[in-house]
This record gives structure tokens, C-alpha cells and sequence, in this order.
């Protein structure tokens, strides 16, 4: 029951993540297809990342979803993704790279604090310093971008991502829990790429 759900949930996260970031973005120095939409295909960690192929008409996504409470718990998960990561820019393509700060039992949405483990970090540096290929962001974190002092927290962890990676696009992908005026200021304060 447990496994059907998480392929569930998993076919649902791919859907919701497919349609709505479909985007029209004019932003050459990123290296996207300017004055064109374009569409990100997410790979997710639920069900395997042995031999994703995504087709050069897309744009690759990786979600790497850690456990917040405890990042080394997920370290197997991650370095899977981090894999992956390393194998669409083996392949010169931008890559947009999903954190998933959440927990096994409670959706992400309704966590109230935000961490990113230093190691993914780490290894993020590793595989393309500077981040010139890259595109880091969060999504559907609402009650933290709802929060000022989460939502101010999250904002450091885009500065810190920014700092190590000058050259990556930042992004946010909300949800309509979020609301507006609060995704408004994330954007500004964390100097947001693309939401």
C-alpha cells in the first residue's frame, strides 16, 4: 500500500511539476531558449534514476528530496540524484534542480522551517563550480514562504546558494497554498531568476 502510494504521489509530483512550468522566459545569459517556451521534465527519486533519458526538446529537472529533520538520512537518495545531475551536464544542458526540503510522514508544505544539507552543497560544487549550468530553487515550501522568519531563513539559503554558485539561476515554484504578496517577497528579497 505504502509503495503504490509513493508511485502515485510520484506520477502526480511529475504531472503537477510537467504542466506548470511550462514558461515563457527571455533569459540568454542562462543559456534557455530565449523568447520561447520551454518545457522542464522532472525526474523524481521515488521510483529509481537508473536510465532517464530526456529528450533534447526539454529541458532536464531533478528533484532531490532530503529528509529535513535529518539530511543524512536521505545521503543514498541524494547521491542518486546528484548523479544524475552530474550526467545531464556531462551532456553540456542546463539543469534545473528541484530541493525538496520535507519529511517521510509530512508533506513540505506544511513545514514551518527549511534547511539544505552542506553536502549536497558540496557535491553540487564538485560537478559544476560556479553554477553555470545550473537553475536551484524550492518548491511548494508554502507554510515557510507564509512565515516571515522561515520565509527570511529560506531567503538565506538562496544567498548561500547564490554565493557558491554565482553564475545558477535561482527559482521558486509555488503552490496556491502560497500566497501571493509573500511569493512576491521571496522573490525580491532572495533576488529570485525565475518563480
Amino acid at each position: 500500500m505504502v509503495k503504490v502510494s509513493k508511485i502515485i504521489l510520484s506520477i502526480l509530483v511529475l504531472i503537477t511539476l510537467v504542466s506548470a512550468l511550462m514558461v515563457l522566459v527571455t533569459l540568454p545569459q542562462y543559456q534557455l531558449p530565449s523568447n520561447k517556451s520551454f518545457i522542464i521534465l522532472w525526474v523524481t527519486p521515488w521510483g529509481g534514476t537508473s536510465n532517464y533519458s530526456i529528450p533534447t526538446w526539454a529541458i532536464p529537472g531533478v528533484v532531490v528530496w532530503y529528509q529535513c529533520n535529518s539530511p543524512s538520512a536521505s545521503l543514498s537518495l541524494v547521491n542518486q540524484q546528484v548523479s544524475l545531475i552530474q550526467r545531464y551536464l556531462s551532456q553540456n544542458r542546463t539543469v534545473f534542480i528541484n530541493l525538496m526540503c520535507e519529511l517521510p510522514n509530512e508533506w513540505r508544505g506544511l513545514l514551518n522551517y527549511i534547511t539544505i544539507p552542506q553536502y549536497l552543497l558540496v557535491d553540487l560544487m564538485g560537478i559544476d563550480p560556479g553554477g553555470k549550468n545550473l537553475y536551484i530553487g524550492f518548491s511548494e515550501e508554502s507554510a515557510c514562504v507564509n512565515d516571515p522568519a522561515c520565509r527570511a531563513a529560506m531567503v538565506g539559503i538562496y544567498k548561500e546558494i547564490k554565493a557558491l554558485f554565482p553564475e545558477a539561476g535561482l527559482f521558486y515554484y509555488a503552490s496556491l497554498r502560497d500566497l501571493p504578496d509573500n511569493v512576491l517577497a521571496l522573490a525580491n528579497e532572495a533576488n529570485l531568476t525565475l518563480v
